[in-house]
This record gives C-alpha cells, structure tokens and sequence, in this order.
C-alpha cells in the first residue's frame, strides 16, 4: 500500500478507503485469518498513527473504520468491536 501523508482528516480517510479496497485482496491472497491479519493490521497501525497525529478523535475514528473493514469482511463480529 501506498504511503499518504496525513496532516489531516481527509488525509486518513484516504489511507482507510484505499485500505478497504486493499483488505478484499489481502482476503482473496490470504483467506486464513492467520495470514490475513498481520498483513491488514500492519497496514491499519499506519493509519492509527497518522490519525494520531491530528487528535484524539481522529484515533477514535480510524479505530471505527478499520473495525467496520474488518466487520464486512467477516474477521469481526459487531460484539467483539471496541470503539
């Protein structure tokens, strides 16, 4: 995945949609939740970092995004979410 600098919002909303679109390959290359996560949770902690860099409520935000991608692709169930 592409590195985006994120001063902003807008910025990480970026890198969670390109995210997105990159997790449904990564589910096709690595179905096994086991190879699938540290790949897609690599690629999420970049996010995090980059939303942290703009406030708490970014973190908070990119956090719901990415349990949402792992909810449509079957890795999460809504009970397990944290945010």
């Amino acid at each position: 995945m592409t590195e985006i600098p994120s001063t902003s919002w807008a910025g990480v909303r970026q890198q969670i949609d390109t995210l997105r679109h990159h997790a449904v390959e990564l589910r096709t290359a690595s179905p096994d939740p086991a190879d699938f996560m540290p790949a897609f949770c690599g690629e999420a902690d970049d996010i995090v970092d980059a939303a942290a860099a703009i406030s708490d409520d970014a973190v908070e935000g990119a956090h719901q995004a990415i349990d949402e991608i792992l909810m449509e692709l079957g890795y999460m169930d809504a009970s397990e979410r944290q945010t």
